[in-house]
């Protein structure tokens, strides 16, 4: 760990432990910094896990790649997810997003709102207090129910 009061950072890099030693990987890093960019997380697999600069902030999986074609047409498919806060988007690739309802007062409980890459869209409403179960909204390749 490195703290440089002088030029305004800390710096820490990570460790690996192989047969109960530590050691050094030497890419698991975190740097806050008083210049931009003014906090980095980075992965041991060679990504900025979390960075946030002048022109860049963003939130990403280890794993992040976007989906790319090339000028021979050839492509290189996306995995992973990043949440770009500059850009206002969210790249995602198969995913899964579900929120549901925990209300058990007003009966709501179970109710849930689903988005996925395969892909489908469901809301589904739950009522127990007048006995409704029932997928409001429902779309997918291959049905469309409302």
């Amino acid at each position: 760990m490195t703290i440089d009061l002088d030029d305004g950072f800390i710096d820490m890099r990570g460790t690996t432990y192989e047969n109960g030693e530590a050691k050094s990987d030497g890419n698991t890093s975190i740097h806050i910094d008083v210049k931009s960019p003014y906090f980095n997380i980075h992965s041991s697999g060679d990504t900025d896990i979390i960075h946030i600069a002048n022109d860049e902030y963003y939130l990403q999986s280890d794993n992040y790649r976007k989906r790319e074609v090339d000028e021979n047409d050839n492509v290189t498919y996306g995995r992973g997810m990043k949440i770009d806060l500059l850009k206002s988007n969210i790249d995602a690739y198969n995913f899964t997003i579900r929120g549901e309802s925990s209300n058990e007062e007003d009966g709501s409980a179970g109710s849930y709102l689903l988005m996925s890459s395969t892909p489908e869209l469901t809301v589904h409403i739950k009522d127990s207090k007048n006995n409704i179960d029932i997928d409001m909204l429902k779309v997918t390749t291959d049905k469309f129910l409302l």
